[in-house]
């Protein structure tokens, strides 16, 4: 994703803190982790997760977890303020180290693409973080050799009402039904069963997402142990 296309979801944010497109939950005291899904993406039915970087209740900053790269944007006015580097080192590296159990991560920093201001302070913050040079535009962290000592991950889950849990398998038990039809509808429509050509075959996914209504009840008892 572009900067401009960052810059313009943490705006969206900032307008509209409750924005369909977004799920998210706090992990530190300035940092929320969020999946946002993006209406013009390639694959709009995924999410990207997203570390949204606080301060105060306004959002200064977005960090886009690419598995193979991290992309940081911190909005224009709020630069040079070192919203980026603590928020790492507090919260976005621990989480990915303790908690997504990442072994390593590695961001690329090239000068062409990003322009000489933009990579003067990406490869200063990242020399703060304690990345190293791989290469001209690779930097690596190895979960050995970060400094947890600025740890301040302090994960928090809203959860659910009961009228919401409802809500969701209603939501969830339509969507079974209407996956059901179209497999019907393929299949009595053209004599080719949808299961000869995938697995799990659309019976399989809709029974699945029927019985998965069973298993919230679960899901909310070991979330009310946790919390």
């Amino acid at each position: 994703m572009s900067e401009e296309s960052i810059i313009s979801i943490i705006n969206i944010l900032n307008r509209n803190p409750n924005y369909k497109n977004c799920i998210k939950h706090l992990i530190s005291k300035n940092v929320d982790f969020a999946h946002i899904w993006i209406e013009n993406s390639r694959l709009k039915h995924s999410p990207k997760p997203f570390f949204l970087i606080k301060k105060d209740t306004k959002y200064v900053g977005a960090v886009l977890d690419m598995k193979i790269d991290l992309h940081w944007v911190i909005l224009p006015e709020h630069r040079k303020n070192g919203y980026l580097t603590t928020a790492l080192k507090e919260a976005i590296i621990p989480y990915l180290f303790s908690v997504v159990e990442r072994e390593e991560l590695k961001i690329s920093i090239n000068g062409l693409e990003i322009g000489n201001e933009n990579y003067d302070n990406s490869l200063s913050t990242a020399l703060k973080v304690g990345f190293k040079k791989v290469d001209d535009t690779t930097y690596i962290l190895e979960e050995r050799d970060f400094d947890f000592s600025n740890e301040e991950l302090d994960i928090k889950y809203k959860g659910l009402a009961d009228d919401e849990i409802e809500g969701i398998c209603k939501e969830l038990n339509a969507i079974a039904k209407k996956v059901s039809i179209i497999n019907s509808k393929i299949e009595l429509s053209m004599g080719q069963s949808p299961s000869t050509y995938m697995k799990p075959s659309l019976d399989d996914m809709s029974y699945k997402l029927s019985y998965f209504t069973t298993l919230i009840d679960d899901i909310k008892h070991d979330y009310i142990q946790d919390n």
